[in-house]
């Protein structure tokens, strides 16, 4: 059962903290006011979102990908957390940001400026953060990005506690781009938006799709117990983290999948 309490069709309260959600797709509905935080997310998803953290009632987690630092306060607000440990490429946070962090009593550190690929720099991060403790909860809505992504996945994966949940956020952005590309009308409007040149943009539409990477941990499981279950959805794919131990300092989702069924894979 969510525990949002919606004020209006974009905004909602957790407790005392309000809320208002947008999509990054979507024109802006209302501005967001100073005592609010925004969540850059479609609307429907923090619902999902709420109803996901109040079954799994994660105690340490880590967020790659923070924008604004909104779905932080979401995450924190909804939870009993020990440790949030966040991670976002951009170099710092807005004051407001900063100020609810200075709030958390060390509970939640973020990381600017770290890229998602950087693997020392997240190993030195559970290190810090989390020592010998084991993760329950990593939410990846960062660069959506296949080669980032991966070198994300090898190394927080395996610090999930059996049963512990990695989200992929957006991971149908390549083939949304592709469908959009598809149309000549879409692509001209597209091409003339602010951004839609970024060098982001056209690695988006360009390098192979992060749907691959849930391609292959779903062949994982018939290879073995790393890997429980995948489920996917529109907005979001969730990994479990079966029981069967790895080694963190040498574990690749590559290695999971055997030779002739690596190949077919590559072939897509």
């Amino acid at each position: 059962m969510s525990r949002l309490t919606w004020t209006g069709d974009d905004a909602f309260t957790v407790g005392d903290v309000a809320f208002r959600i947008q999509d990054l797709w979507a024109p802006l509905a209302h501005p967001a006011v100073d005592d609010e935080f925004v969540v850059f997310k479609p609307i429907h998803l923090a619902d999902r979102y709420a109803d996901l953290l109040g079954e799994l009632q994660p105690r340490n987690v880590v967020e790659l990908g923070i924008l604004n630092g909104g779905s932080t306060v979401l995450l924190t607000t909804l939870t009993d957390l020990r440790k949030l440990a966040a991670v976002e490429l951009s170099p710092s946070a807005t004051p407001s940001f900063a100020e609810w962090v200075e709030r958390q009593d060390g509970r939640v550190a973020v990381h600017f400026g770290v890229d998602q690929a950087d693997q020392g720099a997240l190993r030195r991060i559970l290190a810090e953060d989390f020592g010998d403790d084991l993760l329950d909860l990593v939410v990846d809505d960062a660069s959506h990005l296949l080669a980032p992504s991966r070198a994300s996945f090898d190394v927080l994966f395996p610090h999930l506690r059996p049963g512990g949940l990695y989200l992929i956020e957006d991971w149908t952005i390549h083939h949304e781009m592709e469908r959009l590309f598809a149309d000549p009308e879409l692509r001209a409007g597209w091409e003339a938006s602010p951004g839609a040149q970024s060098e982001h943009v056209n690695a988006l539409v360009t390098e192979p799709p992060l749907s691959l990477l849930l391609f292959e941990a779903s062949l994982s499981m018939a290879f073995s117990g790393v890997i429980d279950e995948v489920s996917i959805s529109r907005n979001w794919a969730i990994v479990r983290r079966g029981s069967e131990p790895v080694d963190p300092a040498t574990f690749k989702l590559d290695d999971l999948v055997m030779p002739k069924t690596r190949a077919r894979l590559n072939g897509l």
